[in-house]
């Protein structure tokens, strides 16, 4: 864990210097995290790796795994700054009804009492080779409030 978080400041020190991989390596770290169950640095890390993307897509997709982890992680007031991002990046996209789905999403989750998730990763957890793709839930889940 210690290790996982250094290489996460030497990620942060080097975005803020300009450096060109920092980008890949913020993506690398957000995934030992997500993998190893430490939710709570693992969405701060796709957070950052959200900032560090330019495009839209890229920025989705880090968007979607920080609001994944903030839920995992039980941390409802940065997963609803992380999902007013998501909506805003979906809106410029030209993904209207996603954006509209996410804020739905976002603020039954609000409003939700309690999370089932354990630190087992979820059933929709499926790592292909080091890249870590969590899957939107919908309101028809069987555990809706850990989605």
């Amino acid at each position: 864990m210690q290790a996982r978080r250094l290489a996460d400041t030497r990620v942060r020190v080097a975005a803020t210097l300009g450096d060109p991989t920092a980008p890949e390596r913020a993506e690398t770290i957000a995934e030992e995290f997500a993998r190893a169950g430490e939710y709570a640095d693992a969405a701060y890390a796709f957070w950052l790796l959200e900032m560090l993307r330019t495009d839209d897509v890229d920025a989705v997709y880090a968007l979607e795994s920080a609001t994944e982890a903030f839920t995992l992680a039980h941390l409802q007031e940065p997963r609803r700054e992380v999902g007013g991002e998501l909506v805003a990046v979906s809106k410029r996209l030209g993904r209207r009804r996603r954006g509209g789905e996410v804020g739905r999403r976002t603020e039954r989750q609000r409003v939700a009492t309690g999370c089932s998730a354990s630190a087992d990763p979820p059933q929709w957890w499926s790592p292909a080779g080091s890249t870590w793709h969590p899957q939107p839930c919908s309101a028809t889940s069987p555990d809706a409030t850990s989605c």
